[in-house]
């Protein structure tokens, strides 16, 4: 019979969620370019700007809806911001 102890298991808890999270950094940063230079996604802001900003959406929605005017006024802001949107459908 194996004893765990609490401590243990907390550390192996801890190594795994540290590994998983290891794990998605990487996909992230292997689909970056898939993400930011989708030909078929729309972009805003400018086309040529120095930071991307990947803004994943659903036209029905109503969260983003309520967050809609935000972006907007982030892009008026930085005018170096270059946004891609990629329809994310949710609820709908």
């Amino acid at each position: 019979m194996i004893r765990v102890t609490l401590a243990e298991k907390e550390r192996w808890l801890a190594q795994r969620k540290a590994e998983e999270e290891e794990r998605r950094r990487l996909n992230i940063r292997a689909r970056a370019k898939d993400l930011t230079q989708d030909p078929g996604a729309p972009v805003g802001g400018n086309p040529d700007g120095d930071v991307t900003l990947v803004e994943f959406f659903d036209y029905a929605c109503p969260y983003c809806r309520a967050l809609a005017p935000q972006i907007h006024a982030l892009l008026g802001e930085d005018k170096k911001l270059r946004m891609v949107f990629k329809e994310f459908p949710i609820l709908s």
